[in-house]
This record gives structure tokens, sequence and C-alpha cells, in this order.
């Protein structure tokens, strides 16, 4: 493709909608979690939940969370393959940020248990 086609203008500009969503993915994944934990019968202050509790509200709130990383990510690196260099900046920091999200909850959930 040509630089700068259409197609690779509208995968930058999808990037950067998904890194705008990280922020209310936040919430949303509160909220998932929470919601997940309540409808299994734990409460999010509880010291006693069963780690498979844990796993289904806590995994399931954490796909939430990382999803628009992912999403900038996947769709800043297509613009690059495209030949729009723009498309870096947000898929990188996308990347960086589902990463990081990732990696902090895998490490309070082993230094939690």
């Amino acid at each position: 493709m040509a630089p700068g086609s259409a197609r690779a203008r509208r995968d930058v500009r999808r990037a950067w909608l998904f890194l705008l969503l990280i922020l209310p993915a936040f919430v949303l994944a509160a909220l998932v979690g929470r919601g997940l934990l309540s409808l299994q019968g734990y409460y999010a202050g509880e010291s006693s939940v069963p780690l498979h509790v844990t796993l289904v509200a806590g995994g399931s709130a954490l796909l939430v969370l990382i999803a628009p990383g992912v999403g900038a990510l996947f769709y800043g690196l297509r613009a690059r393959r495209h030949s729009d260099p723009a498309g870096t900046a947000p898929g990188l920091v996308g990347g960086a940020v589902a990463a990081a999200l990732l990696l902090l909850n895998i490490v309070a959930l082993v230094l939690g248990r």
C-alpha cells in the first residue's frame, strides 16, 4: 500500500481510539470484577475467596482491562505494516500498557496468595 493510504490512516485513527479507551476500561474492569465476585457469593474485601473464584472474576476483569491496549497494538502495527509510521506510537504505548497491566496483576495474584 502507498504511504498515507486510506486504510493506513484508518488504522492509525483506530489505534489512537483504542488507546483512549484504556481509561474507561479501568472502570469497566472494576465493575466486571466486582460483579462476578458478587455473582459467585463473595465480596471484594474478603480474605477467604477461593483461587478459582479469584481467577474467574480477576481473569475476566483483566481481559476487559488489557483489551484496549491490545487493540491499539494491533491497529498501530498494522498501520505501520501499511507504510504509515504514525501508527508506531499508539501501537507501542498500547502494547506496553497492556503488558504492564498483565504483569502487575499476575504479580499481585502471586504475592497476595
